[in-house]
């Protein structure tokens, strides 16, 4: 199974992220700033119910270099994650 995690960074506003699996069902939406404890939270979601060789896709739309500290989360935590 894969799921997909579409992160909208922002310089100045909230970010926003929308989770869905791989009917395009959304199955969770949320607003986050960019503190540790808020990409984790958002990660420990993402991969909440996932077996060991379910693939999470993170596609980010950023702006300058804001994306740096999800990948560097996301990597981190989840090897499989592309």
């Amino acid at each position: 199974m894969r799921q997909f995690l579409g992160i909208d960074l922002a310089v100045t506003a909230e970010h926003r992220a929308c989770l869905c699996d791989e009917t395009g069902h959304v199955l969770a939406e949320r607003s986050l700033r960019m503190r540790r404890e808020d990409l984790e939270a958002l990660h420990e979601l993402a991969v909440q119910g996932m077996a060991e060789d379910d693939v999470l896709i993170v596609v980010m739309e950023s702006t300058a270099n804001s994306w740096v500290a999800p990948a560097g989360c996301c990597t981190r935590e989840e090897p499989s994650c592309t």
